[in-house]
């Protein structure tokens, strides 16, 4: 019915998803076993049981002395029967008391639980850590004198192993002896106790029965210190000391061959990425996998049994291009961003650590009651072969109920856990009446949100605090902080066993402590400054500096969002308004927007080039802009001259029948002389030019056909000089002119 492993898979209720590196196998020929279920023989071994032999001894073994639910009334001190179902892929629901949410068991893998009464028609069972419901229907109820085999905790040598019973019917019948770790001191040594949450244990059956229908642990005998399995309840948010080489060491003392050799990189790597343990996802790769050596894990990649849902395993399965592809879907989306997220979207969250029904992963993740622990029976085992000693190595702190977790102590709420029973919190320090911890959920840089689906994990900067009260820690905690002043003054937080050095933030406030550890004030640090009580000022003016909300002093600077505007060191910014920056003149509009080109400013005209520096003592096109910006309008500037709108007017000239010349202020030349364009005209007294002979003051002058002046040349028989003048009385070269300036031959 059973054989030692060596190729095997449990099976998990669970959600495949897709990426690049996953594919579907579609189905086909079966070339697996039958459904296989796990446990530990009486040396250690891992062993698989065939489906079909469970069935077919179920089958056989129904008798008389099991009572049905309806005939319980006389049942004082009975077990619950989950092993009802003729199909060993069928699971059982039941609703949690505490929470009511519902959760799922497979009876052959957990054949007994507590019996503690019916209510309201279901009967009331206590199994696996959780207290529950399920439906008359789906179990059967036995007596304790009829119960021929239950589930129990045996001590021996100093370790502590779980018997979990297979057919309560048949004597001495166990489905799996899985060693849980070192015997808590308080249990004696070779001696059977029972209990159904692995936390409280009781020598004797009907006295725990009783305590549970109480509500209470009183009669345990280790009432006032509970057992948690260091492994079964170490957060996934934690780092193994085991190295690649370690990982890849053990393996290859177990097995010759299977996908789950040389994983030890992978495993490290995808750890110190995304923030889950490389041992549990190790000791999961074995149980899952059978030391990788599985059909799943050999034809798929798959080492955790991703897709394998109990009705349909291999074919369910994912299947990845690499192992190491595996190994980084498991940490990154299956626990990181799935069962590691307050805000998974359907409610995964239990708490990142293995577990068991009550609490952890194996609530949703596995219909193996028992999952976790087996699990962390591999961690122990790892652990102890290796030589390496990793039990309490955090501080664990174990809560009961809901959680609140906050970016500063009692302040902005992060995310609540759910109301479960054993949630277990690593605790990283002690602080005012808070416990600071790692977060099971990633967050955001400032630590003020919960980011979801962000795999990566920043061990670091990932943590949160909780009330002190909200948990009973399992170990000691680091010493809380405090503050210390020496014998000058100089004041110093401790912290860790140190002296911080740095930036600290204490409470709400930011400190800075320099290289020697002394709280440093009245000074900048950097573009921060801290007052009087050493901690940083925020929201107020330092001289002529302002420190923001952060604490932050940015100098004034441009900043563009599509336009460009310009933020003053207290965060303002100028609106419809004239503001000088680094010597120039900006403008900036209603929205704060800095603008360009012309902009009317009330009855003025203004010019922005295209960095928006208003336009000074400069030409721009026909348009002048004086020394405060404004454009010129009706006024001559130097030989120019604009009108009323602002426009230059150039002199031109102007043929009306005649030719006239109109200056830029629209007057004209009369009876004088004007150079134009370098030539010399002369406007009678109608402002028309002249042309040909002219008599002016006495002088004959000669205008061309254009009205430009003859200057140094001949005109027929008369010479114009160099002033434009007729020349008389005098030579010209060889040529003499007479008094009436003509030359004669």
């Amino acid at each position: 019915m059973k054989r030692l492993i060596t190729c095997l898979f449990t099976f998990v209720v669970v959600l495949g998803f897709c990426t690049q590196s996953i594919y579907a196998t579609s189905a086909g020929t079966d070339e697996t076993n039958n459904n296989s279920f796990v446990g530990f023989d009486e040396n250690g071994n891992l062993i698989q049981y065939d489906p079909e032999e469970l069935e077919e001894e179920l089958a056989s073994s129904m008798v008389s002395t099991v009572m049905l639910a309806e005939e319980t009334k006389d049942v004082t001190y009975g077990v619950v029967n989950f092993r009802t179902k003729a199909s060993a892929n069928e699971i059982t629901t039941y609703t949690n008391c505490t929470n009511g949410e519902q959760g799922y068991i497979n009876g052959y893998m957990m054949s007994d639980g507590a019996y503690l009464g019916m209510v309201n028609g279901k009967v009331k069972f206590k199994a696996a850590g959780v207290t529950g419901l399920v439906d008359a229907s789906e179990v059967q109820i036995v007596d304790y004198a009829n119960a021929n085999t239950i589930s129990c905790y045996k001590t021996n040598g100093g370790s502590l192993y779980h018997y979990v019973a297979n057919l309560i019917s048949q004597y001495s019948n166990y489905y799996s002896k899985t060693y849980v770790g070192n015997k808590p001191s308080s249990l004696s040594d070779n001696a059977t106790y029972y209990s159904y949450d692995g936390h409280y244990f009781y020598a004797d059956f009907k006295t725990m029965i009783q305590d549970y229908k109480n509500g209470v642990y009183t009669n345990a005998v280790n009432s006032n210190a509970p057992y948690y399995n260091y492994f079964q309840y170490l957060p996934a948010r934690t780092k193994t000391s085991i190295t690649a080489a370690q990982f890849d060491q053990y393996t290859s003392s177990q097995v010759s061959s299977g996908k789950l050799l040389n994983a030890g990189a992978s495993l490290i790597s995808n750890q110190n990425k995304y923030g889950v343990n490389a041992l549990m996802m190790y000791s999961n790769a074995v149980l899952e996998s059978g030391w990788g050596q599985s059909q799943i894990a050999m034809d798929k990649n798959n080492l955790f049994g991703h897709g394998a849902a109990d009705n349909n395993p291999y074919y369910g399965a994912n299947g990845y291009s690499s192992v190491d592809d595996c190994i980084q879907y498991h940490a990154k989306v299956f626990i990181s961003e799935s069962y590691c997220d307050p805000k998974d979207y359907i409610g995964r969250y239990y708490g990142s650590h293995l577990g068991d029904k009550e609490s952890g992963i194996n609530v949703k993740y596995a219909s193996d009651p028992y999952w976790g622990e087996k699990i962390a029976s591999f961690c122990w085992e790892v652990q102890n072969g290796l030589g390496i000693n990793e039990a309490n190595a955090y501080s664990i702190g174990m809560a009961n109920g809901s959680v609140s977790y906050y970016t500063n102590p009692g302040s902005n709420l992060l995310f609540t856990s759910k109301n479960v029973g054993a949630y277990p919190i690593v605790l990283l320090a002690k602080q005012d009446g808070y416990y600071k911890v790692q977060s099971d959920a990633t967050l955001n840089s400032n630590r003020t949100s919960v980011t979801q689906d962000n795999g990566a994990y920043d061990f670091n900067l990932y943590y949160a605090y909780i009330s002190e009260s909200a948990v009973t820690p399992l170990n000691s905690v680091k010493e809380e902080s405090k503050w210390v002043q020496d014998e000058n003054g100089n004041w110093y937080w401790y912290e860790n066993n140190s002296y911080v050095t740095g930036w600290k933030q204490i409470q709400s406030k930011y400190y800075y402590f320099d290289s020697n550890g002394v709280m440093q004030s009245n000074k900048w640090i950097g573009n921060y400054y801290v007052g009087s009580d050493g901690a940083m000022v925020k929201n107020q003016w330092i001289d002529d500096r302002y420190v923001d909300s952060n604490g932050l002093y940015t100098p004034a600077k441009w900043i563009y969002n599509g336009k460009w505007w310009y933020r003053h060191s207290d965060g303002s910014y100028t609106k419809n308004d004239f503001e000088d920056i680094d010597g120039q003149t900006y403008y900036f509009d209603g929205n704060g927007y800095m603008v360009t080109g012309w902009r009317q400013i009330k009855s003025d005209w203004y010019l922005f080039n295209g960095s928006g520096v208003m336009v000074k003592n400069s030409w721009s096109g026909n348009y002048y802009l004086e020394k405060d910006g404004k454009m010129a309008k009706s006024k001559w500037v130097g030989t120019y001259y604009v009108d009323s709108n602002g426009v230059w007017q150039q002199d031109c000239w102007i043929y009306n029948g005649r030719w006239w010349y109109r200056y830029g202020d629209g007057s004209y030349p009369k009876n004088k002389f004007d150079v134009i364009n370098n030539n010399v005209y002369y406007f009678d007294n109608g402002g028309y030019m002249l042309t040909g002979w002219q008599v002016i003051n006495g002088n004959w002058y000669y205008f061309n056909g254009s009205g430009a002046m003859v200057k140094n040349a001949w005109v027929g028989n008369y010479y114009l000089q160099n002033d434009g003048t007729m020349a008389t009385n005098t030579w010209i070269g060889n040529y003499y002119v007479g008094s009436d300036g003509c030359w004669r031959s």
